[in-house]
């Protein structure tokens, strides 16, 4: 059986025979090429790797599986990409160039360079989840907190510097505390829970909590038999924020469960202790003395200090108008 393409189409006749085994091409009546006829599904493809360009010798040992293994281990991202290049052309190998886009400035990447920003986009898509869980993990209060929105009013008497050096969340890798202080309505949840996502863009874990709704939970605790499984998740938090500090004093088992916690947490992580009273006047708060100067001790010689000062409350200032 014989077909004959155009001459006007490419200027020249050819000519391709068929028969039950072999398919064979004429060129004005020249045999140019002869293979052996296939007899697979329709439209199945089939190459000589000596008819193949050179560049394109590379690929002969890959396959759909081999490409999609390679993506399972990047991620889902990847795979879903992967699949689309694959699925975008005819013939499967058509797609092992990674020329499944319409863009053109992508379609001139190399292999190397496409298979780079798949990477890139995979490597952004794990930290951005990471990110996300790492926040909502958090328990921020202020969870829209941000250091750069942090307002330095005059009367306020901010130290911007020490606000800009603790934002980089080296007192986090150094092991040291903040202590931040004033009156109610100050500003100093916001500020914590400010430098709370500074940390978690650091991917470090943070934990926040009231001291009153901790010491609660580790009574409970103590009654359900599960202290040291609850107690565990605020020693493994690398910034643990603790608000409400000494607010009302301690009980006795109240003043034991902060050592532990202080005690567990000294040099082995950094808290944020947001307090209306001056380490002055801690002492008093916790009551037994042996146990106060213990708490002390731990927090007051590693921890930075701010003190945010101010005529007016942030809840006034960003209040109703009247």
């Amino acid at each position: 059986m014989f077909y004959s393409i155009p001459y006007d189409y490419i200027k020249k006749k050819v000519d391709v025979r068929l028969t039950r085994t072999m398919v064979e091409v004429f060129l004005d009546g020249k045999r140019i090429a002869s293979h052996v006829r296939k007899h697979g599904y329709p439209g199945q493809y089939s190459t000589l790797p000596e008819h193949m360009p050179e560049n394109h010798h590379k690929y002969t040992q890959w396959n759909a599986e081999r490409f999609l293994s390679w993506a399972r281990g990047m991620g889902e991202n990847t795979v879903t990409v992967v699949k689309a290049i694959l699925t975008s052309r005819k013939i499967e190998q058509q797609g092992y160039r990674l020329h499944g886009t319409g863009d053109p400035a992508i379609a001139s990447l190399s292999f190397a360079d496409r298979l780079g920003l798949l990477v890139d986009a995979e490597w952004s898509a794990r930290r951005s989840r990471k990110l996300t869980r790492l926040i909502r993990g958090a328990q921020l209060h202020v969870p829209s907190a941000c250091v750069e929105d942090i307002e330095y009013h005059a009367d306020r008497k901010l130290d911007k510097a020490l606000i800009a050096k603790l934002s980089t969340c080296t007192y986090i890798q150094d092991r040291h505390n903040i202590i931040i202080l004033g009156a109610s309505g100050a500003g100093k949840t916001y500020m914590a829970c400010a430098f709370g996502i500074a940390a978690c863009k650091g991917f470090f874990r943070v934990k926040y909590i009231r001291l009153p709704e901790l010491l609660n939970n580790l009574a409970v605790a103590h009654g359900t038999g599960t202290y040291q499984k609850v107690m565990k998740q605020y020693k493994r938090a690398e910034l643990l924020i603790l608000d409400e500090w000494l607010l009302l004093p301690l009980k006795a088992a109240e003043a034991r469960d902060v050592l532990e916690i202080v005690e567990a947490r000294h040099q082995k992580g950094s808290t944020i202790f947001l307090s209306q009273f001056s380490p002055g006047g801690w002492h008093t708060k916790i009551g037994e003395s042996t146990l106060a100067d213990a708490i002390l001790d731990r927090i007051v010689h590693d921890s930075y200090e701010i003190f945010i000062d101010g005529k007016d409350s942030m809840r006034k200032r960003k209040g109703l108008k009247k």
